[in-house]
């Protein structure tokens, strides 16, 4: 995008570009301020830094900041593990999400019993 006319500093500048441009979402969706776009200006006389843009919507993907706590939160230890999250789009039978955890231990191809934060049995097909 290149400016049409001068603008001061410190002035709010937006840009709407609207769906007939042609820009396509990525197949994988958005997953907020995690996702990796970045805002860089090059002016006559020199080129900022990139910044990376933190106010993104999220899209078909994860809304917020997943969030992980253990109990007890003891290194080495057997812990419970309380994983929150809130999806952008629907969730159905069949659909998986996948939580790496490097670095942990556990029982090898062992199914998981899932459990609410209200305590609604989930799918047990879930596997770690």
């Amino acid at each position: 995008v290149t400016e049409a006319a001068s603008v001061a500093a410190d002035e709010i500048i937006q840009i709407v570009l609207p769906s007939s441009s042609g820009l396509a979402l990525p197949q994988g969706g958005l997953a907020g301020s995690s996702s990796g776009i970045t805002i860089q200006a090059l002016t006559g006389k020199r080129q900022t830094e990139k910044v990376l843009v933190t106010d993104v919507q999220s899209v078909g993907a994860f809304n917020a900041t997943p969030s992980l706590y253990f109990d007890p939160p003891l290194a080495g230890e057997n812990v419970a593990l309380t994983l929150s999250w809130q999806a952008t789009i629907n969730l159905s039978v069949g659909d998986a999400v996948t939580l790496w955890l490097p670095g942990f231990s556990g029982p090898p191809d062992r199914v998981l019993e899932i459990e609410t934060l209200v305590g609604e049995t989930k799918d047990k097909a879930f596997s770690g």
